[in-house]
């Protein structure tokens, strides 16, 4: 077993040898016909090598016993040369081919003239033909078979005319030399041709295979350049399509794709516009109708027209409902997609909610309209005061004329006592209009609900009847009356509209309160402590207990389009808030609803507005009163002589600046109104004090926002009064400002 196992290791040692040897270079082993005849030639050499052995031992024993020394030295030569040209493989393919065959060639020739035709001369030539022709094509084939030829027959022409004579070489031998000849030229040349023909074919296909081999080599060079290219494509597109996706995705505004028609039917959908329809998936989203969203059927018809006719729509304002039927405002961006003929095939387009939007555009809308009642207010007030002021000036002048008391006396007192009311509700409409921030400080908030009941009653309808409790004894809180006025405007007004329609009761009460723990633990905003509690109740419709978890939520209403204040609830919420208060609120549909808020009382003591009856401050000094109402100066100027003044008048502002001009020195004092034609009073006191800086100047006005107190004094105003004057008041701000 081991003499077998390593007989089979050098036999595998051998085919390995011989692989090495038979085997042409890389690079030559895509030429398939060279590596048959490198495998054939190194076959045939290495045979020749290995058999050669025991046929060359005879061959020089026979050279050398009949003199033919030279022989002995070719037949050994030309061994040497087939081994080498089959070992050496550094030596280029066709050279180490006719180096073998002229060894053919070489022992062959070396035989005919040795041994004659009869011996194996001719098969050498017959294999140097042969294998020259199958090895190296039909031309080399051709070439060995003319040299074949050649050879023998010049050898046999030599022979005749007895220039070549050897011993054993008779007559006979050279008639064979004739014979032989042909049949030899017969058969080298058939198969010799036979051969070449053979593998000139075999190169001619060789060839078109390499070539078409080459071609599809290309082509498939070129195919996966293409395939690679598609691939790279692909890749690029579906990175595209994520890319959409993600950007399509992400985004807050709805994208959508819908047929064209009356009812339209969605092919594509985004998640933000499933999200603002309230639907739960795309599915269901794309099974639903586009008509079913508007709220109008005739919205759906105008946008298909635009659609038609323009082929596109941007910021399309269009009223929409959810899918559970809530309205919502949508603005639409779209564009018509027509086909290669012209005809529309859908719509692409984008939607975005804006609900919250119109709501703020709203609120602004009521803010600017509150505003603009704020600017009339401060109008219709300057002018009412100035009224007021006539009136209350007259009566007052009057009142001391009537020094008995009688039915006249008492008279003057009831419109000297509207007149002093007229007052405050002036008072209270700019504070309700004004738009300046809250100033909270402690203040006795059961004035400001009198007042404000005042004002209630006299826009409610009498179909409400307003019913008030308010206690005496409320304490102070620390508020902004301006935020007071506005809490109790709002929820007054939401309980008128509760009952507007049938009627009811509008209950105010106002009370000192204590909340202890166990009932401050009931609401999460609510403290232990002592409160001053305000209710406001109505008999109206009540709300239902799903509008009442939203009521205090910013722009939520329940109210129909174009009603309502404007505050709203959340206002309401955020004032009490920051008083650190509470609100609570308790409804019954068909029984009505009770707000409950709940202020910190302080103890800081208020100081008595009392007004108190006083001596009236006099003087002597000089006076120039200014103001375009005649009747204000007419008043003021009998008021001032009442106190004992000197006064001069002018009804322009311009006038009175002349006449300043003229003789400065002459006044003590200068009283202008603040609005005045042609030259403001402020603008009055600066040219006055360009003149006289020394001289005092009082600003009258019923309402201004356009001068602060840091702005009057800087300009030499040194006090203020407010109109409607009265007599007392006008007394004592002269005197300060005299005095001072």
């Amino acid at each position: 077993m081991y003499q077998r196992i390593k007989s089979l290791k050098l036999f595998q040692k051998l085919i390995a040898l011989f692989k090495y040897f038979a085997e042409p270079p890389p690079e030559d082993r895509q030429n398939t016909l060279l590596l048959w005849r490198m495998r054939i030639f190194s076959t045939i050499f290495l045979l020749i090598t290995v058999a050669a052995t025991f046929s060359l031992i005879p061959n020089l024993r026979i050279a050398i016993i009949s003199g033919q020394k030279l022989s002995a030295v070719i037949y050994s030569l030309a061994y040497l040369l087939c081994s080498s040209v089959f070992f050496v493989k550094v030596i280029p393919f066709r050279i180490r081919v006719w180096a073998g065959l002229f060894a053919f060639y070489g022992v062959g020739l070396t035989s005919l003239i040795v041994l004659g035709p009869v011996g194996s001369g001719r098969m050498y030539l017959f294999a140097f033909a042969l294998l020259a022709s199958l090895l190296l094509g039909l031309r080399a084939g051709l070439l060995a078979l003319i040299l074949n030829i050649s050879t023998y027959f010049s050898l046999g022409w030599f022979l005749s005319t007895g220039r070549l004579q050897w011993s054993h070489i008779t007559v006979q031998a050279v008639e064979n030399w004739t014979t032989t000849g042909y049949t030899f030229f017969f058969f080298n040349t058939m198969i010799t041709v036979s051969i070449g023909v053979l593998v000139a074919a075999l190169e001619k296909n060789l060839k078109k295979e390499q070539s078409l081999t080459k071609e599809l080599t290309v082509s498939n060079i070129k195919l996966e350049q293409e395939v690679a290219e598609r691939r790279l494509a692909e890749k690029e597109l579906w990175q595209s399509r994520d890319r959409y996706k993600t950007l399509t995705d992400n985004l807050h505004v709805g994208i959508y794709r819908n047929t064209v028609g009356p009812e339209g039917q969605f092919l594509e959908a985004n998640p933000a516009i499933i999200e603002i329809f309230g639907f739960q998936n795309k599915e269901e989203f794309l099974n639903i109708n586009v008509a079913d969203l508007y709220q109008n059927s005739a919205d759906r018809e105008n946008f298909n027209e635009k659609m038609r006719t323009i082929g596109f729509v941007r910021n399309e304002e269009l009223q929409l409902k959810k899918k559970d039927g809530s309205p919502i405002s949508c603005s639409v961006s779209a564009v018509a997609v027509k086909n290669k003929k012209g005809e529309m095939k859908n719509y692409d387009g984008v939607i975005e909610d804006i609900t919250d939007l119109k709501q703020l555009e709203n609120q602004l809308r009521q803010a600017q309209k509150m505003e603009a009642i704020g600017t009339l207010a401060g109008g219709i007030a300057h002018d009412f005061n100035n009224i007021l002021s006539a009136i209350m000036g007259y009566t007052e002048l009057s009142k001391l004329e009537v020094t008995e008391e009688g039915q006249l006396k008492q008279n003057l007192n009831e419109i000297y006592s509207a007149s002093l009311r007229a007052k405050d509700l002036v008072t209270h409409i700019l504070a309700f209009s004004r738009q300046s921030g809250p100033e909270r400080k402690p203040i006795q908030i059961g004035p400001i609900v009198k007042e404000a009941i005042k004002m209630l009653r006299a826009s409610l309808p009498t179909t409400i009847e307003i019913r008030h409790h308010i206690d005496a004894n409320a304490g102070t809180i620390t508020a902004d009356a301006t935020q007071i006025h506005q809490v109790l405007m709002n929820l007054c007004t939401n309980a008128y509209q509760a009952m507007m329609d049938k009627g009811g009761i509008l209950q105010i009460n106002l009370s000192n309160t204590h909340v202890n723990a166990a009932q401050a633990s009931l609401n999460p905003d609510m403290r232990a402590g002592d409160y001053v509690k305000l209710t406001i109740s109505d008999t109206g419709h009540g709300m239902k207990a799903q509008i009442l978890k939203r009521i205090y939520e910013p722009y939520y209403t329940t109210k129909a389009k174009g009603t309502g204040t404007g505050l709203g609830l959340a206002v309401v919420h955020g004032i009490v808030k920051g008083f650190a208060g509470t609100i609570t609120v308790k409804s019954k549909l068909n029984e009505g609803t009770a707000f409950e808020i709940f202020i910190p009382r302080v103890k800081k003591a208020i100081k008595s507005t009392t007004r108190l009856r006083e001596n009236l401050q006099t003087g002597h000094e000089r006076i120039l009163l200014v103001d375009d109402e005649q009747a204000i100066v007419d008043i003021g100027k009998q008021m001032l002589e009442r106190l004992g003044y000197t006064v001069s008048t002018r009804t322009s502002s311009v006038e009175a600046l002349n006449l300043f001009k003229t003789q400065p020195e002459e006044y003590d004092l200068v009283i202008t109104d603040l609005t005045m034609p042609n030259m403001t009073g402020e603008k009055l006191a600066r040219e006055l004090h360009k003149i006289h800086a020394g001289i005092p100047v009082i600003l009258c006005t019923g309402f201004s926002e356009q001068l602060t107190k840091e702005e009057a004094i800087e300009i030499g105003i040194k006090e203020f009064m407010m109109k409607p004057m009265g007599m007392n008041q006008m007394a004592k701000t002269i005197r300060k400002a005299l005095d001072n």
